[in-house]
């Protein structure tokens, strides 16, 4: 599987961010970002800021500051990243990568398969180390409906997401805990899981029935649909 970050910063264009790149040891040719001891190569592109809100909208949703939003918006344009690896296998060189962009001038990072963003500072904190709960924060977001909780984002570690019915025991925070727990399980352990096998946090909560479907929340070719599917805790 692989992520895409997009990154707003202060360069004034594509050729600055290039030079700030190659300034720190990579090379970017045809569009593909390599060296500066990455061990894959990155898809690269440079969008401008339309200057309409969006991009400060891109960060709206609790995450950032009022005033890191301005800093955003602000931007002359952002980098867009397509990693060709899962975020948690090549965490420690995406990490790096981080700390380089943020030397050239970026000033937030967004997880385009699930719209989670942050400050680059934030981020950083949350991807440079080796607590698989701090990069799941970092990666996934959870979606409250009237009837379910579900997450998105769990792809760009090649899993599928998980999903919860509301109901009179399982309110939107024990939904939230709950499949949290399952797929942080996911990401530091890397289990076999199959349709029928039961989980549990721990030992004060009851099993539950884990069911394999597709991801219907997002339709496929969506940046937030995942293709692994989705885990139906059942009751």
């Amino acid at each position: 599987m692989s992520a895409t970050l997009f990154v707003p910063g202060s360069p004034g264009g594509e050729a600055e961010w290039h030079r700030a790149l190659e300034a720190q040891g990579f090379a970017v040719t045809g569009g593909e970002l390599s060296g500066g001891e990455l061990p894959f190569r990155a898809d690269l592109e440079w969008v401008e800021n339309p200057s309409d809100g969006s991009f400060a909208d891109a960060f709206s949703f609790g995450t950032t500051s009022d005033a890191h939003q301005r800093t955003i918006e602000a931007s002359p344009g952002a980098l867009v990243l397509s990693l060709p690896v899962d975020l948690h296998r090549e965490r420690s060189a995406i990490a790096k990568l981080g700390r380089v962009l943020a030397s050239a001038g970026a000033s937030a990072v967004r997880v385009e398969q699930s719209k989670a963003g942050y400050a680059i500072e934030r981020w950083l904190e949350l991807v440079d180390g080796s607590d698989p709960w701090t990069l799941y924060r970092a990666a996934v977001v959870v979606l409250v409906g009237k009837d379910e909780v579900t997450s998105c984002g769990m792809h760009v570690f090649s899993f599928a997401d998980a999903q919860i019915r509301l109901d009179a025991q399982t309110d939107a925070r024990a939904a939230n805990q709950l499949l949290a727990a399952l797929n942080v399980y996911q990401i530091a352990e890397d289990p076999l899981l199959l349709s029928g096998h039961t989980f549990s946090p721990d030992r004060d909560n009851p099993k539950r029935v884990l069911h394999r479907w597709p991801d219907a929340t997002y339709e496929p070719g969506h940046m937030c649909h995942n293709p692994f599917g989705i885990w139906r805790l059942g009751a």
